[in-house]
């Protein structure tokens, strides 16, 4: 979807907004511009994919007699898990920029404790029911346990991963070319010590936050039934977030209520899950792909090509330069 490039344009922009106040001197602005600014940018290019992949697609599909709602729902599926792994990209990318220029700042640290407790409150619901606390408007994509919701918090179990094997692979290519381990060298396979320190944290953070996650070391808030079912009933059947199937009580009135089992107490399945096949290991494999290749090119970007490849002794590209690097490819491994 062509609103997928703004967001990559989004994530760039804090990346470059990240560095700027590296500049300046203010490591700890930067490094809450950058855990907050991310996180932010990613949760509204995930109401944006909702809203439209949900009335472009799933409701007008729903008119038709017979249709089977939940094969509309892969590209639902991958949109989040895309949208996951450029936000963590672009948190690796900009760090490691901004220690291959600075290796003696040390406002990278507070940046990866800061996106830990970002991460983990968002998996574990409490952003979700911290935003209720600030509005009186129902907006149940950002507020309620909902299907879309649940599709980007299990993409975390394994999109933030990708992004570390496209770095592992360039430091690997730099030492096999260059032969170069002296952190005091342009050509040094991890560019310095800070460097493959952020790295190795990084990937530490990450497993800490899956395991902090699934061992439920966090509790979950409780959302209320009247909270849940004001949620759900507002939705429709037709919605890509539903859940629970909707049915109208008795009467020309009639209101939706949450159409209940056998059992009269766990609510029926959404019609629109009905149909919903797994995600291809191709279309895995794929999205990891798509996922590695943005990681190159804001490491591109932020680095400068000449840098990152060994090519330059220094990046020598200004703020300005690298924005237009967002839009203009020019001559590779041009030094500055």
């Amino acid at each position: 979807m062509n609103f997928s490039l703004i967001a990559v344009w989004a994530f760039q922009g804090v990346a470059l907004a990240y560095l700027v106040l590296l500049e300046s001197g203010m490591s700890l602005l930067a490094a809450l511009v950058l855990s907050c600014g991310v996180s932010l940018v990613e949760s509204g290019s995930m109401a944006l994919t909702v809203r439209v992949y949900n009335n472009g697609v799933v409701k007008p599909r729903a008119q038709h007699p017979g249709a089977v709602h939940g094969n509309q729902r892969w590209l639902a599926v991958v949109l989040p898990a895309l949208n996951h792994g450029w936000a963590e990209a672009t948190r690796m990318a900009t760090v490691l920029a901004g220690t291959a220029k600075d290796p003696h700042d040390l406002g990278w640290a507070f940046s990866l404790f800061l996106t830990l407790l970002l991460n983990v409150l968002h998996r574990c619901g409490w952003s979700f029911w911290l935003s209720s606390l600030f509005t009186k408007v129902c907006v149940p994509d950002m507020q309620y346990n909902c299907a879309v919701r649940l599709m980007n918090v299990d993409a975390r179990k394994y999109c933030g991963y990708p992004r570390f094997a496209l770095v592992i692979a360039l430091m690997l290519a730099r030492l096999i070319i260059y032969q170069e381990l002296d952190p005091s060298k342009p050509r040094c396979a991890f560019f310095n010590l800070m460097t493959l320190a952020v790295l190795v944290s990084m990937i530490v953070f990450e497993i800490i936050e899956d395991v902090i996650v699934h061992s439920k070391l966090v509790k979950q808030p409780y959302f209320t039934p009247k909270w849940f079912e004001k949620a759900h009933t507002s939705m429709g059947n037709d919605n890509i977030m539903q859940m629970v199937a909707l049915t109208k009580t008795p009467g020309q009135d009639g209101e939706w209520t949450i159409a209940k089992q056998a059992d009269g107490a766990n609510p029926c399945c959404a019609f629109s899950l009905h149909g919903v096949q797994p995600v291809s290991t191709t279309l895995s494999v794929f999205t990891f792909f798509i996922i590695a290749n943005f990681t190159l090119h804001t490491l591109e970007v932020l680095f400068g090509d000449g840098f990152l490849f060994g090519v330059c002794p220094t990046s020598g590209l200004t703020i300005s330069q690298k924005v237009l690097g967002f839009f203009v490819v020019d001559t590779p491994f041009a030094c500055n």
